[in-house]
């Protein structure tokens, strides 16, 4: 499950979690992928991995979706 909602947070066990933190993580994530989004997959998901994984260093809704990632092909 990818948290994009404070409910979904709740649910997967991030108690607390506040909008701003779900707000940086959606907008983060929507906006690393559209400056890939036609590149190969190879490189969206090493690009998000990277880019994505900077915001999962300080927040715990990104780190949570940040560990969920993997590379389907």
């Amino acid at each position: 499950m990818f948290v994009s909602e404070v409910g979904e947070a709740y649910y997967c066990g991030l108690p607390g979690t506040e909008q701003d933190s779900v707000d940086e993580s959606n907008y983060g994530f929507v906006n690393m992928l559209s400056e890939c989004i036609n590149e190969p997959q190879e490189v969206m998901y090493d690009t998000i991995m990277e880019n994505y994984g900077k915001i999962a260093e300080v927040n715990p809704v990104a780190l949570y979706n940040h560990k969920r990632l993997y590379l389907s092909i």
